[in-house]
């Protein structure tokens, strides 16, 4: 399951606050996913969620479109950690598997 959701990470994004990108992951993927299983196996049976796991980054972008100095013309968006949307790929695909 980890080495498939970082298989299905998009390249090139930016990274969240931790600053390691999905490339990254995906370079490294036969070395990381045993890591990461056990991590999040560890987080399931104590029922903790390290708070740097769910930190966002929000950061504003231009919309292409108007003023840049008026704010209306920018939309947020949240740089999160790429070890969160790797639990978070994992989990959609099995609630995907349920609801299915």
């Amino acid at each position: 399951e980890v080495e498939a959701a970082i298989g299905g990470l998009g390249r090139n994004k930016s990274p969240g606050s931790d600053g390691i990108t999905a490339d990254f992951y995906i370079s490294f993927r036969d070395l990381l996913a045993p890591v990461l299983l056990s991590l999040y196996q560890s987080m399931e049976e104590q029922r903790l969620t390290p708070g740097t796991l769910m930190l966002g980054l929000v950061s504003l972008v231009y919309k292409q479109r108007g003023d840049r100095s008026c704010l209306k013309n920018y939309r947020p968006i949240s740089l999160l950690n790429t070890d969160y949307k790797i639990l978070a790929k994992i989990l959609a695909n099995r609630l995907k598997n349920v609801i299915t």
